[in-house]
């Protein structure tokens, strides 16, 4: 009796190594968390592993274009451009984010090159999120407090940078 429980565990064994596992991409899971969500979306034209979403009438800002990106390394990144900068940000601006990162759980201001002009820089608030531990109301979560942390730090970003550049950036 105690061979055939072996012989058939190892049989089960051997079976559930041999058959092959599907592996569902990122991108795959995104969509698929994305479309459970009820938030209006729709994928970048360029991409098809981002997706946008538009927000209008919030307290501070008229509106912002929030996108949601799947990341192969198993992550999603939500993001926005908060503000385009014509020069150089100067160090008063990177340490006032700093404050501000420090403040903020999960989200984060980070100044990235621009990819399409030379010497211009983009202002993104971002947050990363690892796709094996979230569901699509987290999901939705994330991306209005995204939203919301944005709105709610718009005017006084805006503010701090016509001080130290001069105008509105």
């Amino acid at each position: 009796m105690k061979k055939a429980w072996f012989l058939m565990a190892a049989l089960l064994l051997v079976f559930l190594f041999a058959s092959p596992t599907h592996a569902v991409s990122a991108k795959t899971m995104v969509a698929d968390l994305l479309a459970k969500t009820g938030l209006n979306y729709q994928p970048l034209n360029e991409h098809d592993n981002i997706w946008s979403l538009p927000y209008v009438g919030l307290e501070n800002l008229d509106e912002i274009e929030i996108y949601v990106w799947a990341r192969e390394a198993g992550y999603v990144t939500i993001y926005a451009t908060v503000f385009y900068l014509e020069q150089e940000p100067p160090k008063s601006l990177l340490w006032r984010l700093l404050e501000f990162n420090d403040r903020m759980l999960g989200m984060k201001y980070l100044i990235r090159d621009d990819p399409d002009e030379k010497g211009a820089y983009l202002i993104d608030c971002q947050i990363d999120l690892s796709l094996t531990s979230i569901n699509a109301r987290e999901l939705k979560e994330a991306i209005e407090n995204l939203v919301l942390e944005i709105d709610e730090d718009y005017p006084e970003l805006e503010s701090f940078l016509t001080q130290v550049i001069g105008r509105s950036a």
